[in-house]
């Protein structure tokens, strides 16, 4: 029988923690992406040699910061869903081994995606991938929690 398990608080605030980092870094790097001038001009060659046509540098400016933004709410969906559902599984819903495998699955999906972004040079990319690696040692940590309910 698949038993239901109160989530722990120090594993609640593991979770928010890593969670907080991996947006803070997320966040200052795409803020110093945006705000890079040598990123704008290569990503505005690369696009006209690509598009073949021709755009003013404003509209081009425009598009690449939507992009950048897009990019930014695309990486944060992950974190900020396993946040919000942890809260709520602490203040009013419970955990089971469903809750591990989906959020696990989820959490190595991206943070399989930053890692092929492949930002060696970047400082914010190592601070991602370890709050990511930190959150799923902690999703994992959880079957334990449940398994010790299972057996009380």
């Amino acid at each position: 029988m698949n038993t239901l398990t109160n989530l722990p608080k120090k594993h609640l605030y593991y979770i928010l923690i890593s969670c907080s980092i991996i947006i803070v870094a997320t966040s200052m790097e795409t803020l110093m992406t945006v705000k890079d001038i040598d990123l704008f001009n290569q990503w505005l060659e690369n696009h006209k040699a690509a598009e073949g046509a021709e755009i003013s540098v404003d509209e081009a400016f425009n598009v690449f910061i939507s992009v950048n933004l897009i990019y930014f709410l695309f990486k944060l969906v992950i974190p900020i869903s396993i946040s919000l559902h942890s809260y709520f599984a602490y203040i009013k819903l419970k955990i089971n081994g469903l809750f591990v495998f989906i959020w696990t699955v989820l959490v190595l999906g991206s943070m399989a995606y930053t890692l092929f972004e492949w930002s060696i040079n970047s400082i914010f990319y190592y601070i991602n991938l370890t709050g990511y690696f930190i959150l799923v040692v902690t999703l994992l940590s959880l079957i334990n929690v449940i398994d010790k309910s299972k057996t009380s």
